[in-house]
């Protein structure tokens, strides 16, 4: 998995919502076909323009050069760089196919400098945070390529110059027009920021529309137990449920729900072909959608033990879930893809995010699987694939 793609399969789920029936839905293409439809290249450019900005310890980094006759950004994921106009910088163009949307994407492939000794004081807690805000729209970047599109703006917001990225290139805002956008501190590996624009409701529903063919069936199954967590009126529920012979787990993602072990419980279940997992989730509520716009959160990272591995296999479809002590209390993440093998007292880190909205405050956990690190093997073809190295046991090597 190259890595740009994390970053899609995050940002797809953040804007997506759930579709309406009338609406059309995507053809389901195959995990070879969207393999094939995507790429990367690697190129160098000279910078025209550089968008730092600061807020206390965190910086982000963006360049402005010209790639195909088009004015994009290098993002500098890290911030961890510090080139000037006029300097030639490395990176790569990730060609992205996501359900038949073609996306472009560009990152810096620039080594930082060595670090002196004892730099990282004062390096704050390894947390992350998200808030919105609002700017004024100074430059439209756009590109396209092969039918690959891009988007991307500079953005004026409390007197600073801010790079806001579109990763779905779905916005079409002009010079000069309000622009909503998310910014993201993450203090690890180091101290920085980084920017997404965030869509309206128009342009969030273009990305809920269902894929064609996906098999979803409405089943039912006993409680077994209830997995709960309050931590200053953030509420977390779930539910470890029997069926057909395994125990899997469906999430109340806004705690409504009370039922209590032995009781039965209905629930969609999808299953993908792309990921041969399953995944669980509640037939739709009454209860109001918020717009993420009135969303309020706030996000740190945990490291946890295992307590018990849920490993389903049910007509060829895995779905992995991991009952995990979280400070004293058991809540469950899954492995959305389905191909990590951990047991009891291994320990996983976790992405703990409060989520505050008009309606309901809620606790979400994500597992955060490894990062592999490919190299290549010796060899005397330069076409040698590149293989998996150190203990990380998830995700697949792609250049």
């Amino acid at each position: 998995m190259n890595t740009a793609t994390p970053l899609l399969i995050a940002l797809c789920g953040v804007f997506a919502s759930h579709a309406a029936a009338a609406q059309p839905c995507f053809g389901e293409s195959s995990a070879a076909e969207e393999r094939a439809h995507s790429y990367v290249t690697s190129d160098t450019a000279t910078i025209e323009d550089v968008v730092t900005t600061l807020q206390g310890e965190y910086r982000s980094h963006a360049y402005v050069v010209y790639w195909h006759g088009s004015r994009v950004l290098i993002l500098d994921p890290f911030g961890q760089t510090s080139k000037g106009v006029g300097d030639s910088i490395t990176f790569k163009a990730f060609h992205s196919d996501v359900h038949g949307d073609r996306i472009l994407m560009f990152a810096s492939t620039e080594q930082a400098p060595p670090r002196t000794t004892g730099a990282s004081a004062g390096t704050p807690s390894s947390q992350s945070s998200a808030t919105t805000d609002t700017g004024v729209v100074e430059e439209v970047l756009s590109a396209q390529d092969n039918g690959f599109r891009y988007a991307a703006y500079i953005v004026i917001s409390q007197g600073q110059q801010i790079a806001v990225s579109d990763v779905m290139a779905l916005s079409h805002h002009v010079i000069g027009e309000q622009i909503d956008y998310v910014a993201v501190k993450s203090a690890s590996p180091h101290p920085f920021l980084s920017f997404a624009v965030q869509l309206s409701a128009a342009e969030k529903a273009s990305l809920s529309r269902p894929l064609c063919g996906l098999k979803q069936s409405l089943e039912s199954g006993s409680v077994d137990q209830v997995l709960s967590a309050n931590v200053d009126g953030y509420e977390y529920r779930a539910y470890v449920v029997e069926w057909r012979g395994s125990q899997i787990v469906v999430d109340d993602p806004t705690a409504e729900t009370n039922y209590e072990a032995g009781d039965s419980v209905s629930f969609w279940v999808s299953r993908f072909s792309k990921s041969e997992s399953i995944t669980f989730d509640r037939p739709p509520q009454t209860t109001p959608v918020n717009d993420a716009s009135d969303t309020q959160t706030s996000s740190a990272m945990d490291s946890v033990p295992i307590q018990a591995v849920l490993d389903s296999d049910v007509d060829g479809y895995r779905l992995v879930t991991y009952v995990v002590n979280w400070h004293n209390t058991s809540i469950a993440v899954d492995d959305v893809f389905a191909n990590t093998h951990l047991v009891v007292g291994n320990r996983v880190t976790i992405l703990v995010t409060r989520a505050a909205s008009p309606n309901v405050k809620e606790l979400r956990f994500m597992l955060r699987l490894p990062i592999r690190r490919c190299t290549k093997q010796p060899s005397s073809s330069d076409n040698s694939p590149p293989v998996a190295t150190g203990n990380d046991t998830t995700g697949d090597c792609h250049s």
